[in-house]
């Protein structure tokens, strides 16, 4: 039923709920209560005004600018410590295993790289049906 009383503040219900919401407001003393109290609290939101000064948006957005423009600043910062502490020896290691594999194999095709050059259909085949 509260529910349906919610739903009647905002809509018209169909005769049906209404006949029921009238029976249970009859019945129930909680429920009148209830429907009081949001009458009530409704009635103040009404009054309320909600108006904002002029150029409030903009006055919230240039407080958060800053704040912001030093969280990235601070970001970029830790990026680059982390890049030179982690990226740059990882990326020495791929070169020297990209130069290895051109040593030994005499080619950086895709094939050669990912080490599926001289897989067959078959090799392809048996992985396939012995995973099931």
């Amino acid at each position: 039923m509260q529910k349906l009383l919610l739903r009647s503040m905002d809509r018209t219900l169909s005769p049906e709920e209404d006949k029921q919401l009238s029976a249970a407001l009859e019945h129930s003393e909680e429920l009148r209560n209830e429907r009081d109290e949001l009458l009530a609290m409704r009635g103040k939101l009404k009054e309320q005004d909600y108006r904002f000064a002029p150029f409030f948006v903009a006055k919230v957005l240039n407080k958060l600018e800053p704040e912001d423009r030093q969280t990235i600043e601070t970001w970029f910062a830790q990026m680059g410590f982390a890049f030179q502490r982690v990226g740059l020896p990882a990326m020495a290691v791929v070169v020297l295993l990209l130069l290895t594999t051109f040593f030994v194999e005499q080619s950086l095709s895709w094939d050669v790289i990912t080490g599926t050059s001289e897989l067959t259909v078959d090799d392809l085949m048996t992985g396939v049906i012995s995973s099931f």
